[in-house]
């Protein structure tokens, strides 16, 4: 099976391509700690989503900004 990890970035980030960037290079970060953890590389795809997909919590929408 493989385990999808996604990074998400926030309206306030900055541009488009920035947040799809930084959303790319947050599930990356999370992705080689999963592998450094002994999870296999093949059992993992890494997604940005950029500021267009937002993280949802528990059914809520994530709306905080950089700061918090």
């Amino acid at each position: 099976s493989v385990v999808v990890v996604e990074g998400h970035a926030c309206h306030s980030a900055g541009s488009d391509v920035y947040n799809l960037a930084l959303s790319e290079k947050r599930a990356k970060v999370v992705a080689d700690r999963l592998v450094s953890s002994g999870v296999s590389r093949e059992n993992l795809k890494v997604v940005g989503r950029g500021n267009h997909v937002p993280a949802i919590i528990n059914g809520h929408e994530v709306t905080g900004d950089r700061a918090q």
